[in-house]
């Protein structure tokens, strides 16, 4: 029972994490789309986006990290 709760718990906090970040991406695109700010916020947003990505692809890594303990370990 008590691997039943880690497991939820690890996959209940990377659903949640993934959307948050997901949501930021998808504004910071939506933003840039209108271009009605600055050059420069566009600049620093577009940095964010990368940041961001580069964010997702380090959470679902140790997502995969997590399972594998928990299956294999």
């Amino acid at each position: 029972m008590e691997n039943l709760i880690y497991l939820a718990a690890v996959v209940s906090d990377f659903i949640g994490k993934f959307l948050l970040a997901s949501l930021v991406i998808l504004v910071h695109n939506r933003v840039q789309k209108e271009g009605k700010i600055d050059r420069k916020v566009l600049k620093e947003m577009k940095l964010e986006k990368i940041v961001g990505s580069i964010s997702l692809i380090l959470l679902v890594l140790g997502f995969v990290f997590h399972l594998a303990d928990y299956f294999l370990g």
